[in-house]
């Protein structure tokens, strides 16, 4: 004897599993167009087949076709590209936008005669481990140095000199800063330059028209800004406490390009290393300038 509960689960059970005939019969004629049989178990599981298939071909239409950009809420691509761009470019002009405004602190500060910041600060994020270093010369780096400059040392002779001075004997350059010269030129040691010395917070200025070629930190020559210009010339600015300028930047003659300081291993107070180069041949300053 069953219970009546066990009766019922039977009861259902049986149902789910028992076969039905489907027939599809034409309207006017009865005629007999499709007769099969089905049962609940079976018309469940292709319902359900059915319904995922359907899912997953929308899906597909959605993801990998452009039906998606016509679905309302959904931003187009050239919207989700415009965004993109936009954000790069606000960035961009907070960056700008800073350095700038610490520019002209720093100009405020100079006409001052105050102390200024570091206006690479916002763009070099390695600044602060930079100037926490310590530079030593070790033994074995002197005679390396010393070894590698007797080999590349330049046969400079009077008649390049010459040329080069009467090259540009004619052309009007400004003064790189107003100062007192502490050490000339001296080929035969390596000292390609003059040593100026001036007021820490100096402005160091371009002797002429030109573009940046590098600007960056050395440890030889601290913060260094070397500009190339016309007549194949190019001026060197080395030990400065800060640079002012970036590498492509368009100078004009006259223009602040750094600050004097006392940044690099063979700096020994605030002072200018200047340096004048024309197709590869040192000139002397002091040919062209009075400190």
């Amino acid at each position: 004897m069953l219970f009546p509960k066990k009766k019922k689960k039977k009861d259902f059970i049986n149902k789910l599993s028992s076969n039905y005939r489907v027939t599809i019969l034409k309207e006017t004629s009865f005629e007999e167009k499709f007769s099969g049989n089905l049962t609940p178990i079976k018309t469940l599981f292709i319902s359900t087949l059915v319904f995922f298939g359907f899912g997953l071909f929308f899906w597909f239409l959605y993801a990998h076709t452009p039906i998606k950009y016509y679905v309302p809420g959904y931003p187009h691509e050239e919207i989700i590209t415009a965004d993109i761009q936009n954000k790069l470019t606000a960035d961009s002009i907070k960056q700008i936008s800073t350095l700038n405004e610490l520019y002209f602190k720093n100009l405020k500060a100079v006409l001052k005669g105050e102390k200024i910041e570091d206006i690479s600060e916002g763009k070099d994020s390695l600044k602060s481990q930079k100037d926490d270093l310590t530079f030593t010369i070790s033994g074995v780096d002197s005679l390396a140095r010393n070894q590698i400059e007797q080999e590349n040392e330049l046969d400079i002779s009077e008649s390049n000199l010459s040329e080069s001075k009467k090259f540009l004997e004619e052309v009007l350059l400004h003064k790189p800063l107003e100062g007192v010269l502490s050490d000339g030129i001296d080929f035969k040691s390596g000292h390609y330059g003059v040593d100026v010395s001036a007021a820490e917070g100096t402005r160091v200025k371009s002797i002429l028209t030109g573009t940046v070629v590098f600007s960056g930190f050395t440890a030889s020559g601290g913060n260094e800004i070397h500009i190339q210009h016309d007549y194949n010339l190019i001026s060197i600015y080395k030990h400065n406490s800060a640079v002012l300028k970036s590498a492509g930047d368009k100078i004009i003659s006259g223009e602040s390009v750094a600050i004097v300081g006392n940044s690099g291993e063979h700096s020994d107070g605030t002072h200018l290393h200047f340096e004048m180069w024309q197709k590869g041949t040192p000139l002397n300053p002091e040919d062209y300038f009075s400190f």
